[in-house]
């Protein structure tokens, strides 16, 4: 309903269609980030408010039994089919195309470079005007470009995630072998797989590649653990022999990115934190970076 209600403030890919996705029985829309009074922007939050209220009026003994609460977490613009996740093999898709968002992203360059000869300067650019700027969006694998800055995708930015989810059993003594970030969960493949034991099974690594020279690289990711103990394992991102191309301009395009999902998680975790929940208790599981 507030989908057709509110089309504008849904995510579109740069062909102007709509992803939509599946978590179970339910279906996933996406919704843009940082569209801040639109019509589902106020629902959620009025809907976060009335359970905040619910809450914090029960008994001192029920608030007691409140762990922690989750506000928004796997917020991003990239959109791939959330089952695949577990073991994605597909190229993942890039958002957002609305007209609001590329506003956004226009408004980003503006604060930074303040005029566009001094965005021109930095990146050998040749723009008259920031309305001539669109988001960035041509696959430089397949599409015809027609200048150097037009190629978009997901490690154009020139820093390659590494992102993969391992359980280690019972033997906790086993190792990743890699100076990753640790500890993340990873809900789909915790209720994909009845046998985990737990959620906290992903781990990620970012690979800054602008200042390496043209070859190709390997990256070792093995999994140290004993004959006997069996534990299970994916490489998500990224597949084997990726290529990947550093795009200067499209580091201000990640950057205004990332900075909107930051912004859209912490709008949504103040209303918690301000709550009888309170900072302690609040949390996100953000994986990937945008």
């Amino acid at each position: 309903m507030i989908a057709k209600l509110d089309s504008r403030s849904l995510m579109q890919l740069s062909d102007g269609t709509i992803p939509l996705d599946k978590y179970f029985a339910s279906r996933i829309y996406p919704w843009s980030i940082n569209s801040n009074q639109s019509l589902v922007d106020k629902v959620r939050k009025a809907s976060l408010n009335e359970i905040l209220t619910q809450i914090c009026e029960m008994s001192p003994s029920g608030k007691n039994k409140i762990r922690s609460v989750i506000t928004l977490s796997s917020v991003r613009y990239t959109f791939h089919n959330v089952w695949g996740s577990i073991g994605y093999k597909e190229k993942m898709q890039l958002t957002d195309y609305s007209t609001d968002s590329i506003k956004r992203f226009r408004f980003y360059l503006i604060n930074k470079y303040k005029t566009n000869n001094k965005l021109n300067d930095k990146l050998t650019l040749n723009f008259n005007f920031f309305d001539e700027i669109a988001s960035l969006s041509k696959n430089i694998m397949k599409d015809d470009l027609n200048k150097f800055f037009e190629p978009l995708n997901y490690d154009s930015s020139g820093k390659l995630t590494l992102y993969s989810w391992a359980d280690l059993g019972k033997n906790k003594s086993s190792k990743i072998k890699i100076y990753a970030d640790i500890g993340f969960n990873m809900m789909v493949v915790y209720q994909a797989i009845p046998t985990l034991e737990t959620s906290v099974v992903r781990y990620r690594y970012y690979l800054d590649f602008r200042n390496m020279s043209h070859g190709i690289y390997s990256v070792d990711r093995p999994v140290q653990f004993s004959v006997e103990n069996k534990i299970l394992f994916w490489y998500v991102y990224p597949r084997s022999l990726t290529a990947v191309y550093y795009n200067p301009f499209s580091e201000d395009f990640y950057n205004s990115k990332e900075n909107e999902v930051k912004s859209e998680i912490s709008d949504y975790a103040d209303i918690v934190r301000a709550s009888c929940i309170g900072k302690e208790k609040t949390f996100s599981h953000q994986i990937e970076p945008v």
